[in-house]
C-alpha cells in the first residue's frame, strides 16, 4: 500500500481556537479547523461575556477549564460540536499579571482509532495532583492519574513546575522519566506536552495533553 492509498488518519486534537477580549467580551481572533468547516463557520459568529460558554469561563475562574462532554453543559456551540465528532475541550487563560490577554481553546475527539488525555495538574501542598481531566476510554490511565502525585521536578506535571518551561516527553510507555509509563503504554498513549500555565493568586497549574 502506497502513501497514496493509506487510509487518514484524524488527530486527537482536532480544532485550536483564540479568543481575545474586545469591548468587554471575547471574540475570535483565529483558528485552526483543519477540514470542519461548519464549526468554524458557527465558531464565527460567537462571542462569550465574562463566565460564559468555556472561554468565557475560564476568563472568570481564572484558571484552565476541561469540559469532558457537550451535553447538557454551558458549551454554547453543542450541535456544531456533535456534528464535527468532537468529544471534549480545554480552554487555557493567558494573563499578563491580572490582566487576560486571550484564551486558548482546544478541541478533541477519540474513537475507537485515537486515543487520548487532556489533564490539569495543580500545585496542592508541595505536590502536583490532578485538578482534572478527559481520559475518553482510557479508564486504566485515568485512575493511576488521580492516584498518583508529583513532587516538583519529578515526572512531566513536576518537571514542568520546578523548570517553568514547556516539556515534550515521546515514547511514554518506555519512558523511564514518565512515571506513568505502563499505564500510559496500555492505553496506547506515546507522545505527551506538558506547559506551565501562570494565573493571577496563587496557585500553581500545569496543562498536560497526551496521544
Amino acid at each position: 500500500m502506497d502513501a497514496a492509498t493509506l487510509p487518514e488518519t484524524r488527530p486527537f486534537i482536532e480544532v485550536s481556537e483564540v479568543w481575545v477580549p474586545k469591548d468587554g467580551k471575547l471574540v475570535l481572533q483565529g483558528g485552526d479547523y483543519g477540514t470542519l468547516d461548519a464549526f468554524a463557520a458557527a465558531s464565527g459568529k460567537e462571542s462569550f461575556a465574562y463566565g460564559e460558554g468555556l472561554p468565557g469561563k475560564a476568563w472568570a475562574e481564572e484558571r484552565p477549564v476541561v469540559l469532558k462532554e457537550f451535553d447538557g453543559s454551558y458549551f454554547k456551540r453543542t450541535d456544531a460540536a456533535k456534528a464535527a465528532g468532537l468529544t471534549a475541550a480545554v480552554a487555557i487563560p493567558v494573563f499578563q499579571g491580572k490582566t487576560l490577554l486571550a484564551v486558548l481553546v482546544t478541541l478533541c475527539a477519540d474513537d475507537a482509532e485515537r486515543t487520548g488525555a487532556i489533564e490539569v495538574w495543580a500545585e496542592d501542598d508541595g505536590v502536583m495532583t490532578l485538578d482534572d481531566g478527559y481520559y475518553g476510554a482510557a479508564k486504566h490511565f485515568e485512575w493511576v492519574s488521580r492516584h498518583t502525585q508529583f513532587p516538583r521536578g519529578q515526572g512531566m506535571p513536576g518537571g514542568v513546575w520546578g523548570a517553568a518551561t514547556p516539556m515534550l516527553m515521546r515514547n511514554l510507555g518506555s519512558g523511564y522519566k514518565f512515571i506513568r509509563a505502563e499505564s500510559a503504554g496500555e492505553a496506547g498513549l506515546t507522545n505527551g506536552l506538558g506547559l506551565p500555565i501562570p494565573v493571577p493568586g496563587d496557585k500553581t497549574y500545569v496543562l498536560t495533553l497526551l496521544s
